[in-house]
């Protein structure tokens, strides 16, 4: 993605689940960005040929989006994890750090800017979905 770092950080929910297998042997599927960490799998996912973009990880949160549900589900008695890489020396009585904001700002930005490039102004003009391909890297045979 342009002007995406090649390590950023994205919030994920604990209760997401993927199957990672799938999504690599599906040839209409491509992973535009994935965490390094298994656990946290693909964040940006494109079919290849449609106008779909699935955005698995919460870059929309704000900084105290996590920390909220955290301790909701604390007081729940559910006993969640502390999330990784959010509060400083992974203490939940300090402020979270917000370390995702501006790569949020960059996959947004591109994907408002994939939608406006693709999109004719007349909207009568679009193709049908199963008739267009934005195939990137397109699979070998």
């Amino acid at each position: 993605m342009r002007g995406m770092d090649d390590v950023f950080y994205c919030p994920v929910s604990r209760y997401t689940g993927l199957d990672e297998e799938a999504v690599e042997k599906n040839p209409e599927l491509y992973t535009v960005a994935q965490g390094l960490d298994p656990i946290v799998g693909s964040l940006v996912i494109l079919a290849y040929s449609s106008r779909q973009v699935f955005v698995t990880g919460h870059s929309e949160y704000d900084r105290f989006e996590l920390d909220k549900e955290y301790k909701r589900d604390l007081a729940k008695g559910i006993g969640p994890k502390i999330p990784v890489n959010y509060y400083p020396d992974d203490d939940p009585n300090k402020e979270p750090v917000l370390s995702w904001r501006s790569s949020s700002n960059c996959i947004y930005t591109n994907w408002l800017n994939f939608v406006y490039q693709t999109t004719p102004y007349d909207l009568s003009a679009l193709p049908p979905i199963e008739e267009e391909s934005y195939r990137l890297n397109p699979p070998q045979p």
